[in-house]
């Protein structure tokens, strides 16, 4: 298992990324109102665009394919 800090710079013939429940598609637009909570919120000026940010990472490391798996 790796994060989006651990992909970085990190290039793989295929990826599987495994879709949390932190970013869900609900009324038209993308949610994170059931993402847990960062241990200190007052570092983080926009945690909506964190983690839209973390799935473009992980979205992006696959040279050749990358599969999503969504529960």
């Amino acid at each position: 298992m790796i994060t989006e800090f651990g992909a970085q710079g990190l290039e793989l013939e295929a990826a599987l990324l495994a879709w949390g429940s932190d970013l869900r598609w609900r009324e038209d637009k993308w949610s994170n109102s059931v993402a847990r909570g960062h241990r200190d919120w007052s570092k983080i000026k926009d945690a909506f665009q964190l983690r839209k940010n973390t799935y473009r990472v992980l979205l992006t490391r696959g040279r050749d394919a990358t599969v999503v798996s969504v529960p």
